[in-house]
């Protein structure tokens, strides 16, 4: 399953039920849909954004890419 690159980022249950149900889950980042400026202080943001989300799905096993 695909979660698009202009959605949301799902709950922690929604990643919970994945995993229990063996269903492998696409998670784009939240930035697909549109040109977004390089310089600061978006650049700060986004970056903290990634970070912060690698970090919390990381450890489910149902996230793929």
């Amino acid at each position: 399953m695909r979660i698009w690159g202009g959605g949301i980022y799902e709950d922690d249950a929604f990643y919970d039920a994945c995993d229990e149900l063996g269903l492998m889950v696409w998670q784009d980042f939240l930035f697909a849909c549109a040109a977004y400026p390089e310089e600061q202080p978006l650049r700060g943001e986004v970056e903290a954004e990634a970070r912060d989300n690698v970090v919390r799905l990381m450890p489910h096993p149902s996230l793929v890419l």
